[in-house]
């Protein structure tokens, strides 16, 4: 197989520089960056000053620092990260124009949190090499992901005027479109240029993430996933694709599948696959399935020893063993140990917030008032304090603290776009709960006003409409879901509702068109509960009783 024959290959040639590289490169395409730095060592054996083992060395550095920073192994982080920067020093010194080595010496910046260096790093080296079409891509990708998109903008320009790939530059005019909002205009450039990058695995699999990053936006968690999966088929490594996927299957409550996908990644034997920590949380979500008497806290406390010996007394370790303690009945224990974490750091919220919630769940309002207090003359005016605020609002007065919720969302100039976002969800989720129509249509308002391309909410919309018999909003909140996604899922279940709602005989053909979009919608989003309802409902309404209860089963399901 191939791996005998770059071992016999070496040993024939075992001072070969040549074959040393040939061996550096088949090793880290495989993966095993270890035997990939070995033969990288070996060549600066041969040859002190060599170009590409100074450069081999510095990339499978970084792909450890990548795979460490995925592990949370910040100790490693730090060694591989000064480890690549030792050989880039060297290697740009001796090299000062070669793009490679520059393209490397950004992303040690990158990965160390310094994207401003890394920004620099490839404007000098364009500066060295005009026009160079990969540093130019680089730099406008850096650029995308701090959201200066103007900027990206021009460099687009400048790089349309290169001899680079057509299909690269419609990927970036991707970005752009995504970075705007525009989440349907940016799939359809995704999807436009992916066939062209199938020999370019590095960038495909970029295409792919922001596939999925644009189903999200768009409410398709099964294609969200799908694109994800795609992207880690092409690079078990790619730590935003496995986030993204972990997070996506736990959001829709498939904490099973999310750690299954954990450890299919890890028995690819590419790189540690998840954080302890994470691994962690999805365990201890899985444990409180499962009856109580029959939940087994060994896995879960293993796991965040794990986290502990490589994070140490990290905010994160500390407050997810204190959830243990509290669900294992041992609430005196978790207070205790989030009280010593918040003294020695007041300043950390996360020590507060639980403190909150935990005092919240005795039904221990005075002490939930108390600490509210005291972390507000604290910290100030956070917007987690303010969803705090909003947990004991909703406990406390119900369905009578409208008002007072809706003033949590106003006067929130201090904080950031994303704050403000957070807060909006947090205490839309809260007027769900309490099905509260009119605080719930502000605050989708608010929202919209901010995500204008926010389908989900534009979904939330048009269902208030329907419930409140506001035709206008209704027409208003479809158009803007067709707007924003095209002929997709939700506005297919949109028009299937609009469809059946005048209906009043089982052979009207209103009904057969509602079940035309309805299968649309569940060929686009398979596992989207309430298509199989409707669906059953309108079967009903023809008066098949049996498609109707298949329907129904579904749903359950």
């Amino acid at each position: 197989d191939a791996d005998s024959t770059i071992e016999e290959m070496i040993k024939a040639n075992p001072d070969s520089l040549p074959a040393h590289r040939i061996a550096a490169n088949y090793w880290r395409e495989q993966g095993d960056i270890e035997k990939a730095t070995g033969h990288a060592l070996r060549m600066l054996e041969l040859e002190p000053d060599n170009r590409d083992g100074l450069l081999m060395v510095a990339q499978c550095a970084l792909i450890r620092a990548v795979r460490a920073s995925a592990a949370d192994n910040r100790e490693l982080v730090e060694e591989s990260l000064q480890e690549a920067q030792d050989y880039l020093d060297k290697g740009t010194k001796l090299y000062p124009r070669d793009a490679d080595l520059c393209l490397a010496a950004a992303e040690a910046q990158r990965l160390a949190g310094r994207p401003e260096n890394a920004i620099q790093i490839l404007r000098e080296g364009l500066k060295a090499n005009q026009n160079e079409a990969s540093l130019l891509v680089q730099l406008a990708d850096m650029l995308l992901n701090m959201q200066r998109t103007d900027e990206a903008q021009q460099l687009i320009d400048q790089i349309k005027r290169t001899r680079i790939n057509e299909a690269i530059v419609n990927y970036l005019q991707g970005r752009i479109q995504f970075n705007r909002g525009n989440w349907r205009e940016a799939l359809e450039s995704f999807q436009k240029v992916a066939p062209a990058l199938t020999p370019m695995a590095q960038t495909l699999k970029q295409v792919y993430y922001w596939i999925g990053r644009c189903y999200k936006e768009l409410g398709n968690p099964d294609e969200e996933r799908r694109y994800y999966r795609q992207a880690l088929n092409l690079d078990r490594d790619f730590a935003a694709a496995k986030t993204a996927l972990a997070n996506s299957l736990m959001a829709s409550g498939k904490i099973d599948d999310a750690l299954t996908e954990y450890e299919m990644l890890a028995r690819a034997g590419r790189g540690q696959a998840a954080s302890p920590l994470a691994v962690a949380r999805m365990s201890l979500l899985r444990t409180l399935r499962t009856p109580l008497a029959e939940r087994n806290w060994a896995q879960v406390e293993s796991l965040l020893d794990e986290a502990a010996r490589e994070l140490g007394d990290s905010p994160q370790v500390i407050v997810l063993r204190a959830e243990v303690l509290w669900h294992q009945m041992r609430a005196a224990e978790a207070e205790k140990l989030l009280l010593a974490a918040r003294d020695k750091s007041p300043q950390t919220i996360e020590f507060w917030t639980l403190l909150i919630a935990l005092a919240q769940r005795q039904q221990k309002w005075e002490d939930a008032d108390k600490l509210l207090a005291e972390a507000e003359a604290l910290l100030g005016d956070r917007m987690e304090l303010r969803l705090m605020k909003a947990q004991q609002l909703f406990f406390r007065e119900g369905k009578a603290a409208g008002g007072k919720l809706m003033e949590l969302a106003r006067n929130v100039e201090s904080f950031s776009d994303e704050q403000q976002l957070r807060l909006w969800q947090g205490l839309l989720e809260i007027a769900i709960r309490l099905n509260d129509v009119e605080l719930t249509r502000q605050l989708c308002q608010s929202l919209v006003r901010k995500q204008p391309n926010n389908v989900q909410v534009q979904f939330l919309l048009f269902e208030f409409a329907l419930r409140t018999g506001d035709k206008a909003g209704v027409e208003a909140a479809h158009k803007a879901i067709r707007d924003i996604e095209g002929q997709g899922p939700y506005w297919h279940y949109c028009e299937a509702v609009r469809l059946t709602l005048p209906v009043t005989k089982a052979d009207d053909p209103r009904l057969t068109q509602a079940l035309q979009h309805l299968a649309e919608a569940a060929a686009a989003r398979p596992s989207w509960s309430r298509v199989p309802l409707l669906t059953g409902t309108v079967y009903y309404q023809q008066g098949n009783r049996a498609k109707a209860l298949e329907q129904f089963l579904k749903d359950i399901e």
